[in-house]
């Protein structure tokens, strides 16, 4: 789906990497948190691309969504593929965040 692509997948000439599923995993995790589908408000998918590639806005995330994966969040959504984590390096942040909630009494 259009909404959970990344932006580099727009332009044919980019080489696609691990990276554009890092982008997806976080819209993914953005539905699992109670969140709206990405780009909810847009109707088409010139308004999609104008989004994403004109105005650099990534999908709104979740009020409930704990800080931790907030943080986890963002670094997947970044509109730099090369400046995104790695799989292991999301897994890495998801594992110390949940520590930090615990921590904190949260989970």
């Amino acid at each position: 789906s259009p909404r959970y692509m990344a932006p580099e997948l727009f332009d044919s000439k980019t080489k696609i990497t691990e990276k554009v599923d890092i982008w997806a995993m976080a819209c993914i995790f953005i539905e699992i948190f109670g969140g709206a589908l990405p780009y909810e408000h847009v109707q088409t998918l010139a308004e999609l691309t104008r989004e994403m590639l004109v105005n650099k806005r990534t999908p709104i995330l979740p009020r409930n969504l704990p800080e931790p994966l907030k943080r986890v969040v963002r670094g997947c959504h970044n509109f730099d593929h090369r400046l995104r984590p790695s799989s292991r390096q999301v897994f890495d942040q998801l594992k110390e965040g949940k520590r930090r909630l615990r921590d904190e009494g949260m989970l």
